[in-house]
């Protein structure tokens, strides 16, 4: 066929005419240029929707997936993108009208919320991946009385000041399963804030910068930890954090954190700690097992305790706080690292307990600090108790330090001391 010199195109006679080889060509050419007009488009939900197979996207400051309303969207196998430069457009999932969101096998990618729960609204999550890139991102926010069901999601976070979940305003918030990794600093794998309910159960959490704390727990808020792991390698990275009045219960969970001033378990600030079984490893300096501190109260029960470094006390009450330990074995081989100490007018009750240390000066119980007569006593009360100490300067009990107008108190049953070091 000879080549037309004009912009007329092919007729159709002449199309069928044509060399049988080109038309393959023409019509992969005549596909790809209609490909390049199809873009995922974003879905505002107006009634009750079951979507499968599907990819939205953030339109402008639209997230790619919303429901204002109270309707039920439910979907599977769906990718949601929210990638804008601002607004709701960061996220993901956003429902803000007291609707239901049933999402199962998705895969979400988000600036900033994964999915935004708010206004009495409701999800159920299942095998869904959500990472966020963006500071303050979260995997899952539930806010204003919401309520989220996460079985088995992965859920990862780059940028600082983080969430895999964070739930506030009286909200609850339910995890089963899966895995959550933040990387940026003051980055939590879960934050629980103003009132509001996290149960945590079997899910593996990391965190892996300054500051980023396994779980957070603040402001009367109430959590509950069923196994799983919890992993730090970050400066001031605790494992499980319960502040400010909140209350916790932690039941065979396996804690580890590497980095400096990074405590296995922190109870702070009139807050409330049940542990139950589970392990605590430290790495760092200055990170104890548990760090009860400020008028707070742990109820500990078969605890084991290991810490590895200078001035990393298996556990330490402190200021004015309550400890009650029975059964368990605390290993300290740091410098400076006792087995459990009792300071400033706080007092513990431990009971069949073995402890073993072996560095410089690392006590097995100390008890010291105490405030300015006897009812403001440090005290500690030690029954069916095991202390073999191996480190120069270290004393199985040390009762007493500090300035002579304090008072220290301690009383002993049933109980074995060892001393090796000279």
């Amino acid at each position: 066929m000879q080549l037309k010199k004009n912009n007329q195109q092919p007729t159709t006679e002449s199309t069928n005419n044509m060399n049988p080889k080109l038309k393959p060509i023409l019509l992969l050419c005549a596909l790809s240029a209609s490909a390049l007009n199809v873009f995922a488009q974003n879905l505002v939900v107006t009634s009750n929707t079951t979507v499968s197979g599907t990819h939205y996207e953030n339109r402008g400051t639209t997230a790619a997936l919303t429901n204002t309303g109270a309707w039920t969207f439910t979907g599977s196998d769906l990718t949601l993108t929210g990638t804008g430069d601002s607004g709701s457009g960061q996220d993901g999932a956003r429902f803000t009208g007291g609707g239901t969101l049933n999402l199962s096998s998705g895969t979400i990618n988000a600036n900033r919320n994964g999915i935004y729960l708010g206004n009495t609204s409701a999800a159920t999550v299942k095998d869904t991946t959500i990472t966020t890139t963006g500071s303050a991102g979260r995997g899952i926010t539930v806010s204003q009385q919401s309520n989220a069901t996460v079985t088995d999601a992965t859920i990862s976070t780059h940028g600082n000041n983080a969430a895999g979940f964070y739930t506030t305003g009286t909200s609850t918030l339910t995890v089963k399963g899966g895995t959550v990794t933040t990387a940026g600093s003051t980055a939590y794998g879960i934050y629980a804030t103003q009132q509001s309910t996290a149960a945590v159960t079997d899910a593996v959490i990391s965190t892996d910068n300054s500051d980023a704390t396994g779980i957070y727990v603040n402001g009367t808020s109430i959590l509950t930890v069923n196994g799983g792991t919890i992993t730090t390698t970050g400066s001031s990275a605790q494992g499980i954090y319960v502040s400010q009045q909140a209350t916790g219960t932690a039941t065979d969970v396996t804690i580890s954190t590497h980095g400096n001033s990074s405590n296995g378990l922190f109870v702070n600030a009139a807050s409330t700690l049940t542990v139950n079984g589970g392990t605590i490893t430290t790495t760092g300096s200055t990170a104890r097992g548990i760090y009860v501190n400020q008028q707070a109260t742990a109820t500990v029960t078969d605890i084991t305790i290991l810490t590895h470094s200078y001035n990393s006390n298996g556990i330490t009450a402190a200021n004015s706080s309550t400890l009650t330990l029975n059964g368990g074995d605390i290993v300290t081989a740091g410098g400076a690292s006792s087995g459990i100490t009792v300071s400033y007018a706080s007092t513990a009750q431990v009971s069949a307990l073995a402890v073993e240390t072996s560095g410089y000066q690392a006590h097995g119980l100390r008890v010291y600090y105490g405030g300015v007569d006897a009812e403001s006593a440090s005290t500690g009360i030690f029954d069916q108790v095991q202390v073999l100490t191996h480190g120069d300067g270290s004393h199985g009990a040390m009762i007493g330090g500090g300035t002579t107008t304090t008072y220290s108190h301690a009383e002993f049953t049933d109980s074995t001391i060892i001393t090796e070091g000279s």
